[in-house]
Order: C-alpha cells, then sequence, then structure tokens
C-alpha cells in the first residue's frame, strides 16, 4: 500500500479453527467451505470497513444463501481488534473454511467469493465513473 496509492480493497485472508459441521454447506448439490467475515472495531476505519464487510456479506446471502456465516466485530478483548483495517476503509478479513475442508469445497468457495466480489466491484465502479 505505502507503494501503490490505487490500492483500495484490501483482502486479509484466514482459516476457521472450527471443525467441518460448522465451516461446510451444500448448495444446489455442490459441497462448500463456508466463510465469514471479521471487523475490527478498534480502529478508525471500522464503521466504514463494518458497512463494507455488511455489503458483501449481503450480496452473498443473496446468491449464495448459507455460504456465508456472517459478519463478526471484535474487539481488543476477542483479538487486536485492528486486523490491519486501519489502512483501508475497505479491508475485509475472511476465514475461508476451517481446518477439515479440502480443496474442492475451498475452491468452489474461492469461485463464489471471486464471482460476488467482481460482482459487487464493477457495479459500484460503474456507479462512481
Amino acid at each position: 500500500m505505502g507503494s501503490n496509492d490505487k490500492l483500495k480493497i484490501l483482502i486479509d485472508i484466514h482459516r476457521d479453527s472450527q471443525r467441518k459441521a460448522v465451516t461446510t454447506t451444500t448448495i444446489q448439490g455442490k459441497e462448500y467451505a463456508r466463510l465469514f467475515f471479521i471487523v475490527g472495531k478498534e480502529n478508525k476505519n471500522y464503521e466504514k470497513n463494518l458497512e463494507y464487510a455488511k455489503e458483501i456479506n449481503k450480496k452473498f446471502e443473496e446468491k449464495y444463501p448459507g455460504l456465508s456465516r456472517g459478519v463478526f466485530i471484535k474487539g481488543k478483548d476477542e483479538g487486536n481488534g485492528i486486523y490491519n483495517q486501519d489502512i483501508s476503509d475497505k479491508a475485509l478479513l475472511v476465514e475461508f473454511g476451517g481446518v477439515d475442508n479440502n480443496l474442492t469445497e475451498l475452491s468452489n468457495t474461492i469461485k463464489a467469493f471471486a464471482e460476488v466480489f467482481s460482482d459487487n466491484y464493477w457495479e459500484a465502479e460503474e456507479v462512481n465513473g
């Protein structure tokens, strides 16, 4: 970010420690590793990052019901509460699946994420452009 001021959206990818029963779902006969968004409330961009995560999560619920586990807010008592989200007001921390998810489930989720994120990005670009 320090050397490229054109970067506006940051995506920090993690894996959850939950087991397969929590982190897996089936949508139209296809297995997916569930995802969720974490927003740190201990930074200056908290409200805008929360709004952005909720916007993306809503798109997931519309297109892939049940794939997202939702948006979780964490303060310093549950982690560091910042998660590098102080760097941008469009910073996402996304937990993809868990310790038991396999490559196929993760790949299906990554494709779904790319689709939903891309749709949201280009929709916003058209409005701004």
